[in-house]
């Protein structure tokens, strides 16, 4: 995750993973067999990680724990959500990322469809869900590109909160 989200994945070699692993190359090789399944396992990984680890349960609270479990978890986890970034633009180029791709985006949106609906006790919908992820995910790749600092960050997830429904 972390040589991805530094070099990208035609930066990622056996190489590169086992010295940042600390350990032989050849481990690595064994351990996985191929490149394409390396990878896959580290975005199946991913997918788990960065749903708990960004706190998706509190996103529907309030504004501030919104703002501050996606800010938090963007300053925090840096790597693993430009390894989530990097697995969608490859995903473009080579397709059989594709159906990985979709269950990171599921995983998400399901997560925070359920969020929504255990603290405002009525469902989002699917499209209500999607459209409110896909607020967060562009304000996520504006911050780590650098486009937004914190602040930009915070204002915008905050405008995205007072515009979805979840403070009525």
């Amino acid at each position: 995750m972390h040589v991805i989200a530094q070099k990208g994945l035609r930066g990622m070699t056996y190489r590169s993973v086992a010295e940042a692993a600390g350990v032989d190359n050849s481990l690595v090789a064994h351990h996985f067999g191929n490149r394409d399944t390396l990878v896959s396992e580290t975005l199946k990984w991913v997918t788990e990680q960065s749903i708990s680890e960004s706190r998706i349960d509190d996103f529907a609270t309030s504004p501030d724990s919104f703002q501050s479990a996606l800010g938090d978890s963007l300053h925090r986890d840096a790597d693993l959500h430009l390894f989530q970034f990097e697995m969608i633009i490859e995903a473009r180029r080579r397709p059989d990322l594709a159906p990985l791709v979709r269950n990171l985006y599921e995983g998400h949106i399901g997560a925070l469809a359920r969020s929504v609906e255990t603290h405002t006790g009525s469902p989002i919908g699917d499209v209500s869900a999607r459209a409110l992820f896909a607020a967060m995910d562009g304000l996520a790749l504006q911050f780590l590109g650098g486009v937004i600092d914190r602040e930009g960050l915070d204002a915008g997830l905050r405008r995205v909160w007072e515009g979805s429904g979840l403070a009525a």
